[in-house]
């Protein structure tokens, strides 16, 4: 299976998995290679991320902290595919969130979940937090 893995630091026990560590190498490879067939969702792509979230968590709802990121995270390249996936005809990946932020990783679930409804799709297409990483 051709695959992507997002996460700034944990690597697939499937090998077979491309891993890229960021929103820009998640954009250029899926620019450059195509819709992979799998794609496997971190939130936190930044160090900014986790210290904002353990930051302000306590102060104000954290979806309110997507537009202070200087950074794009997780969410970011969801949002991006869906949007290329609403452009493009093809098929949709089969997708999973595997992120240790609760609400980061509810909020990409949601995100895709949504849009793959809205496009008539199976959510038995969405996983959320298969452990994928080592």
């Amino acid at each position: 299976m051709k695959g992507l893995y997002l996460d700034d630091k944990r690597n697939p026990y499937d090998k077979e998995l491309v891993v890229v560590r960021d929103f820009k190498e998640f954009v250029e490879h899926i620019e450059k290679k195509g819709i992979p067939e799998y794609i496997s969702f971190d939130h936190d792509l930044h160090p900014e991320h986790y210290s904002k979230y353990m930051f302000y968590s306590q102060v104000e709802p954290y979806n309110a902290l997507y537009d202070h990121f200087n950074y794009p995270t997780g969410l970011h390249a969801a949002m991006w595919l869906c949007k290329l996936l609403k452009s493009e005809s093809g098929d949709f990946p089969i997708c999973n969130v595997h992120s240790a932020n609760p609400i980061g990783s509810s909020n990409i679930f949601w995100e895709l979940s949504n849009f793959y409804v809205s496009c008539g799709k199976n959510l038995d297409m969405i996983t959320k937090n298969k452990i994928l990483h080592t």
